[in-house]
């Protein structure tokens, strides 16, 4: 299932595409994702009926995502499984400057998650968060930084680190 949303600067959801995921039937990770029966319904059935919609959403628009390198993999990868056109986009990788600036203020670690990032802003992230959640946290973590919020550098929990 791949879930894209986009945010306004208000950080309202302005596009939302829902698709089915046509190269592992049946098989959700609902565990991470919080995907629900009525949003897999919903979906798209498959990539290339939602291709266009996916490529209007993020071209011409500067891309902020946590992980953005693994978004551009996935979206490379299904466009060439499926003979789509694949398309460029710019962006900026939220994960990397979040390191980046929190190692600024002490924080230790090379790794951060994003539930980790929230916990430190004062953000609660449900445990499994769905798109929009984790959309959300994103937004709350974009306006944390921004706003030189005060950060907890408190050690991460062993389980959270990634040796």
């Amino acid at each position: 299932m791949i879930a894209l949303l986009t945010l306004n600067r208000e950080g309202i959801i302005a596009d939302s595409v829902f698709v089915q995921p046509g190269r592992t039937p049946g098989q959700y990770n609902t565990a991470y994702t919080g995907l629900t029966e009525t949003m897999m319904n919903a979906a798209q059935p498959d990539l290339a009926s939602a291709w266009d919609a996916v490529r209007n959403a993020l071209e011409g628009r500067c891309v902020l995502s946590y992980n953005l390198a693994f978004v551009r993999r996935v979206l490379n990868e299904n466009a060439e499984h499926y003979h789509l056109t694949p398309f460029a986009f710019i962006g900026a990788c939220l994960q990397q400057n979040t390191l980046l600036y929190f190692r600024s203020k002490g924080y230790p670690g090379a790794f951060l998650k994003l539930s980790v990032a929230c916990k430190m802003i004062g953000y609660t992230l449900p445990d499994h968060p769905d798109a929009f959640d984790r959309a959300r946290a994103q937004f709350a973590l974009l306006h944390a930084i921004a706003s030189e919020q005060s950060l907890d550098l408190a050690p991460a929990p062993i389980h959270d680190r990634p040796f």
